[in-house]
């Protein structure tokens, strides 16, 4: 079986063979790093075009190994895969395709990431085969003649600093959706509850810092990141203002460290004078550092606020 002109079959005896030897002798030869190191990233490349979801955990696992042994031996910078970047604008009078189109390519021209821009700004970006608007080809990338030959395409310069700018503010498609509805809780102990239901065999204790750790992942959160829908967050709104943040920050202190004390002190002040962040915003705020354009984007959460 041929998937992305790589023969599955034996890229899996390549890469247990490899392992197997690194494991009984501790260290690959030199001439074996740079073949390793080509059968990891077609291995990652299998994993983003299958879309059987077990099938692509398993090659995903034959990456990681090779990555692993390549780490250990420390040669991994050394041969690291080979990327080239490629953007061109596509005219027509689709309103629903995109206007321009990002990729990154591997040494074969397969597609490692993509980036799609519409007419309206929106920015949609994808990192394997999904059944969403944008997704990988299953077919390697023409070269920049082919493109340019074709006069709906118009190609631009990008570099890898670029490519990854946009792919910051770009939104992922085809993630896992987690909703919580506002009309189903009255105050943030009714939030941490609804919130930590959508946990699998994990329980949010309530601590915001805890909060910004589980949106990083593997604290019951789907692997890749996940939408997250807020029904009703004018309710939630509301329901976590000024007098939520108060009673918040009283409880907060209580329990506090004594070096922390200063800090809330001063921010219960400002909120009994009906000044500054309310519970509700300090948590979209944790939330969207999380998403496109924010400090933490690789998490890839995408709050939406309905």
């Amino acid at each position: 079986m041929e998937v992305g002109g790589v023969e599955v079959v034996l890229l899996d005896s390549d890469i247990a063979g490899y392992v197997s030897t690194w494991l009984s002798s501790g260290r690959l030869n030199g001439g074996a790093h740079p073949i390793l190191a080509q059968c990891m990233d077609e291995a990652y490349r299998v994993a983003r075009l299958l879309v059987d979801s077990t099938d692509a955990a398993y090659f995903e696992g034959l990456g990681n190994l090779a990555h692993a042994v390549l780490g250990a031996d420390e040669v991994r910078e050394e041969f690291a895969p080979p990327r080239s970047y490629l953007a061109c604008k596509w005219s027509h009078s689709a309103s629903d395709e995109p206007t321009v189109i990002l990729s990154e390519l591997d040494s074969a021209r397969y597609e490692v990431r993509k980036i799609q821009q519409f007419a309206d700004g929106r920015l949609e970006r994808a990192d394997r085969i999904t059944e969403a608007s944008t997704s990988l080809s299953w077919e390697p990338t023409p070269s920049e003649p082919e493109i340019a030959a074709n006069d709906e395409f118009e190609l631009v310069d990008i570099d890898a600093a670029t490519f990854e700018e946009n792919w910051r503010q770009a939104v992922p498609v085809g993630l896992p959706v987690l909703v919580i509805d506002g009309d189903k809780f009255d105050d943030f102990e009714g939030f941490v509850v609804r919130f930590s239901a959508l946990l699998e065999d994990f329980k949010w204790n309530g601590s915001l810092d805890a909060f910004n750790d589980i949106l990083r992942g593997g604290c019951g959160t789907p692997d890749g990141g996940f939408e997250l829908r807020w029904l009703n967050s004018t309710r939630s709104r509301q329901a976590l203002g000024r007098p939520a943040t108060i009673r918040w920050l009283e409880d907060t202190i209580a329990r506090a460290h004594s070096s922390n004390i200063p800090r809330l002190a001063a921010e219960l002040e400002a909120a009994r004078r009906g000044q500054g962040t309310t519970l509700f915003e300090w948590i979209v705020e944790i939330v969207e550092a999380h998403g496109p354009g924010g400090h933490e984007a690789e998490s890839s959460v995408l709050l939406r606020l309905l």
